[in-house]
């Protein structure tokens, strides 16, 4: 929509994008109202305004959703062919897509009935369903290895690229333009002949000082007071030894929370002749090195539930003991402050992980409903004091979540959905 009237967007001869309007004026105002696109046109009266075509691919083209911009591969041969895979394009579509932020959720089912050929196993939740305050639906997708249902997990998400677990086997994939890596295999080193492990952790991110994605993997062992780090490099596509830390992730979550380059845990700090005590553990994807802050009360002792977020752009922690009011703290230059308490309650849902932070100010919270003993999505207000619970049918009663934006960053992989060959079991 133009003004009062329209636009139609076309190609002319020799591949060129014209706007033709329907206004007797000589200047009018252009609103693509979706994206919160302004352009001004002017133009002589009874003639036709031509865009440029660097203002229809840098100030139009890239403002899009990657939905839209994936459509348009069929418009032209060169934005198919040369356009939408231009890394230059391709980065500025993404400093874009992070600065609105209409992020969506990938959902995994970890309690699928394989017999049941209708299960969903893999689904996500568009960013308008999160929005709307009307009943919306959790859709299937396509993932890699799709045909072997079986456990998985969640390792991340970053600039559009999803890190996971399926089949036993790593990927990085795209879950828009449907490319993936698979991640080579690498060995455990024990730190003694009897020590076994029992849980490996995993963080995925970017590294801006090299441009390229890394994959951390941490694995604790039993009885035993350190973990073994390692660090994975997409673009040499190879692991190298971070050596042995002393920490124990069993605390938290499987997988790192990133926030602004840097992955972080709740975790054990285990050293001989010291008291265990539970502290953040903070990698920089950069830098490659670990650092650990204390938390701001005793997680052990005084509360009952902890889990790390994101919260303006910083990193939050929720703490809830009980029946009090949950509590949320920030961490700015290692430093926490206590930001607000979440007064609201709903009946029989407990408040989970933060995961996301809407426009308008609202924190959506993976929340546990105790009665029906399932996963759910909430959003609490922080200014007006109050929640809501969203309504999402087809989501899986016991999931795990990860916000992921929808982008055309590549993985350089050639591999797409439907290419790969399962090996022989």
């Amino acid at each position: 929509m133009i003004g009062h009237g329209f636009f139609i967007l076309g190609l002319g001869q020799r591949g060129s994008s014209k706007v033709t309007s329907h206004f007797e004026t000589t200047e009018f105002y252009c609103d693509l109202f979706p994206l919160g696109v302004s352009l001004i046109f002017t133009r002589r009266k009874g003639e036709m305004s031509t865009l440029p075509q660097e203002v229809i691919e840098e100030n139009i083209l890239t403002r899009l959703p990657v939905k839209s911009v994936l459509r348009f591969r069929c418009v032209c041969k060169n934005w198919c062919n040369n356009l939408f895979k231009n890394p230059h394009f391709i980065e500025i579509h993404l400093q874009r897509t992070v600065a609105v932020n209409n992020f969506n959720l990938l959902v995994i089912n970890q309690k699928t009935d394989h017999s049941k050929p209708t299960d969903i196993y893999i689904c996500s939740v568009d960013h308008n369903v999160l929005s709307s305050k009307y009943l919306g639906k959790a859709v299937g997708i396509d993932y890699p290895f799709m045909s072997k249902k079986c456990a998985s997990q969640l390792i991340g998400s970053c600039n559009g690229l999803v890190c996971i677990e399926l089949y036993g086997k790593i990927c990085i994939w795209n879950p828009y333009t449907k490319e993936y890596r698979q991640v080579p295999a690498t060995p455990i080193e024990s730190p003694s002949a009897v020590a076994s492990c029992i849980q490996i952790s995993y963080g995925f991110g970017f590294d801006c000082k090299i441009d390229d994605y890394k994959l951390l993997r941490i694995v604790g062992f039993a009885d035993n007071e350190v973990s073994e780090a390692r660090v994975y490099t997409l673009r040499s596509n190879s692991w190298k030894s971070l050596g042995f830390i002393q920490y124990d992730f069993s605390w938290d979550r499987n997988r790192g929370h990133l926030v602004d380059g840097v992955l972080h845990w709740i975790a054990v700090a285990r050293r001989t002749g010291s008291k265990a005590s539970c502290v953040t553990v903070s990698f920089d994807i950069c830098d490659e090195t670990f650092r650990e802050t204390s938390l701001p009360v005793n997680c052990w002792i005084n509360h009952g539930m902890s889990e790390l977020g994101t919260w303006e752009g910083k990193l939050c922690l929720v703490l809830k003991h009980k029946k009090d009011d949950a509590v949320v703290w920030t961490m700015k230059d290692y430093i926490w402050s206590k930001e607000f308490s979440i007064t609201e309650e709903i009946a029989d849902m407990i408040y989970g992980r933060p995961i996301q932070i809407f426009r308008n100010g609202e924190i959506l919270f993976e929340s546990y409903l105790w009665k029906e003993q399932k996963v759910g999505l909430m959003a609490y207000d922080t200014k007006l004091k109050r929640a809501r619970v969203l309504k999402i049918s087809s989501l899986p009663k016991l999931c795990d979540i990860e916000p992921f934006i929808g982008t055309l960053v590549s993985l350089n992989s050639a591999t797409f959905l439907g290419q790969e060959k399962l090996e022989e079991e």
